[in-house]
């Protein structure tokens, strides 16, 4: 082990990263909020507590090595650029960031694409026909958004520019903005890109706000994988990913999120790094795709298609807490007890017993294959139900 090449993964949660790590040849370093059981099992990990301050000194006390940021990250270019400025970072730097982050440029560059484009406002829209979300600028796992119906007074911009992107300097830095709502499928797309090009990878329906999970609103809860796609949808995906990694300069792994509907593809947000949906991918191809994020970091190659064939239908569920409470000490047997009984884990993200969890926080991770998205939903449902159970979630 101390001949293969190391990697540091920082995140809110590093575990699908490492894995994925370990399978391409490298020695993990890992640091997230956590630091479940699995993860401490594989590699050299640490928790952080200070979120996320504490990742600059973790980074500052391991040996030098490239690194690459999980969900969270993108939020915080200044410490990314921090980090990058001691050790090669694999993944996109702070400028990127900014930009394919900020909702009204992301808006702007699909438009003047002629891409789909749902309306973004820095301020509550007035009274209208449409549903309006309300979102975090530092959004994560959907956390923290909500249905709005009209503006406050005191709220208001009344530049707005009518629904267009450009609202007043000073409203841009408000801690919340306002994108259209549409209803459909919600789905991510993996891409990897580099010199403004971007191949598509696949394609997941996302789980949102799955009431099953213990999820609320519009709570990331999973993914299942991969979607079929018609020629005219891989087209339209394909587009927009070269516009995305052409006006913004993204290298290596990012996720699209959108809403499919049956006129268009929706898009909704970017996340410029290794998303949660690249382990249901992996799962269901029995592939790598680290390799290819670290090729395009770091010398710019892509592949010239992506041709790899699913092998199965596979998908990912995070049991979130209902209430407050302490990890049992039954639950270490009954992880212990499902996993061996399966060719590879089904649960994953292991608390420790003993831990203390509050209510609506991510406690476990449930994966499942099959040969249908509906038969790994299923067992998706029937091993969540198991899991809350032996937490005492429910």
């Amino acid at each position: 082990m101390a001949d293969l090449p190391r990697v540091m993964i920082l995140g809110v949660s590093a575990r699908a990263a490492a894995l994925s790590a370990i399978r391409a040849g490298y020695v993990p370093l890992a640091a997230d909020c956590f630091q479940d059981e699995d993860l401490a099992a594989v590699c050299q990990s640490r928790r952080i507590d200070r979120y996320p301050a504490d990742f600059e000194s973790v980074a500052a006390g391991w040996p030098d090595c490239p690194w690459l940021y999980t969900g969270g990250l993108e939020n915080h270019p200044k410490l990314v650029s921090r980090i990058a400025a001691r050790r090669p970072l694999l993944g996109n730097p702070e400028l990127v960031l900014r930009q394919v982050r900020d909702p009204f440029k992301l808006a702007d560059t699909l438009r003047q694409a002629g891409l789909p484009c749902l309306d973004v406002s820095a301020a509550p829209p007035e009274a209208s026909g449409g549903k309006w979300l309300r979102k975090p600028r530092k959004s994560g796992g959907g956390r923290r958004i909500e249905f709005v119906s009209m503006a406050a007074p005191e709220d208001r911009v009344p530049d707005r520019s009518n629904g267009k992107s450009k609202p007043a300097r000073s409203a841009r830095c408000r801690p919340f903005y306002y994108q259209c709502y549409v209803a459909g499928t919600p789905c991510s797309v993996v891409f990897v890109a580099a010199h403004g090009r971007a191949v598509l990878l696949g394609t997941t329906r996302q789980l949102i706000g799955a009431a099953w999970t213990g999820a609320k609103g519009f709570e990331y809860a999973g993914s299942l994988g991969p979607l079929e796609l018609s020629p005219d949808e891989q087209r339209q995906w394909e587009r927009i990913g070269h516009c995305l990694a052409g006006r913004f300069g993204l290298c290596g792994l990012f996720g699209v999120d959108a809403v499919m509907t049956d006129e268009a593809i929706w898009v909704v947000e970017v996340n410029p790094r290794y998303t949660a949906s690249v382990e249901v991918l992996e799962l269901a191809g029995d592939v790598n795709l680290l390799p290819l994020h670290v090729r395009a970091c770091q010398n710019g190659e892509l592949p010239e298609a992506w041709s790899v064939q699913p092998r199965r239908s596979a998908g990912k569920a995070i049991v979130f807490a209902e209430r407050d409470g302490r990890v049992p000490g039954e639950f270490g047997h009954f992880v212990q007890r499902v996993n061996s009984a399966q060719p590879r884990p089904i649960l994953a993200d292991i608390p420790a017993v003993g831990r203390g969890f509050v209510r609506g926080e991510p406690l476990v991770t449930v994966l499942a294959e099959g040969d249908s998205l509906s038969e790994v939903e299923q067992s998706l449902r029937q091993t969540v139900a198991l899991a809350q159970a032996g937490l005492a979630c429910v």
